[in-house]
């Protein structure tokens, strides 16, 4: 069996109960870290809060970060402590104070997880590796968040797909049109249902600022690019709780430091629905990442 670690960011929520019967689904032998985040609460409450975990758990290994990033700051605080261990599989959940919802996701990545050790055991060829993250679903891709997505892929090489080419071919002139002139082009004559991966120039363009995207754009138009139809789906693993093979980890963390781009991530952010930031761009660039790397990456549906 392979060698496992349970990483669990904690935040505000606490559900014991449901952590203690995922725990009881996996091998008996796996490392559990917990990782509290500081400055939700004061020094002694979260001394109190991590008395009552280690009574819960008391294998567990406590790590402490600030608070940054939400879920995506704890996989990073987590990640970077585990980079030299050598693990087999990892089980990266987040707590989140939507209950329902993350016991939901809980429950599938716990229940499932002889299919996804088998998996991770599969032979390697030359084409495919085992499967590298298991998520639940997929989903188109936040408009907002584009601008930071397109960052990291420059920043890790990561080449995305675009398929502007053959319609250069086809109609030269387009080639030589500005961006948003292109992009209201493209919309006209459909351009969508060849569902380019990320038009590069068009998202660097607009998307690098939100605030100038919606004055050269109209929302209309905003709200379609960012649909499954145009970008096509990215996987997205909800709260960033998924399954991530050894290797991969091991591979991901010879290109990412971590701690670096930890200090990076915005401080005390509760939500970016709103605005652009690193947090939900990361939960998508990871996995596209993953495949870059030659790993599938599997869904629980």
């Amino acid at each position: 069996m392979l060698k496992t670690a349970v990483l669990l960011h904690f935040s505000d929520a606490i559900y014991l109960n449901d952590f203690k019967d995922a725990l009881s689904r996996l091998p008996p032998d796996l490392d559990l870290y917990i990782n509290l985040v500081s400055g939700l609460h004061s020094d002694s409450a979260l001394d109190e809060q991590q008395e009552s975990l280690q009574e819960a758990f008391p294998q567990a290994k406590f790590i402490r970060s600030e608070n940054r990033g939400m879920e995506i700051g704890g996989m990073f605080s987590l990640f970077d402590h585990i980079k030299d261990h050598s693990y087999g599989a990892v089980l990266y959940v987040h707590a989140s104070a939507n209950h329902d919802w993350y016991k939901q996701v809980l429950l599938s990545l716990s229940m499932n997880v002889g299919k996804i050790l088998l998996k991770f055991t599969e032979i390697n060829d030359e084409i495919t590796r085992p499967a590298g993250m298991i998520g639940v679903h997929v989903r188109p891709f936040d408009y907002y968040n584009i601008g930071p997505f397109m960052g990291l892929a420059a920043k890790f090489g990561v080449k995305l797909r675009t398929s502007w080419e053959e319609y250069f071919e086809r109609v030269p002139t387009a080639q030589d049109m500005e961006v948003i002139e292109r992009a209201r082009w493209a919309t006209k004559n459909d351009l969508s249902r060849h569902r380019p991966e990320v038009d590069l120039e068009y998202a660097r363009a607009v998307f690098g600022n939100l605030n100038e995207a919606k004055q050269k754009m109209d929302q209309q138009h905003l709200t379609q690019f960012s649909q499954d139809r145009v970008i096509g789906p990215l996987p997205y693993f909800p709260g960033s709780s998924f399954w991530i093979h050894g290797d991969l980890l091991d591979m991901l963390a010879q290109k990412i430091d971590f701690q670096s781009e930890f200090d990076r991530l915005p401080e005390g952010i509760t939500s970016d629905q709103s605005e652009q930031s690193l947090v939900h761009a990361w939960e998508r660039f990871l996995p596209v990442f993953a495949e870059k790397l030659g790993y599938r990456i599997l869904s629980l549906e």
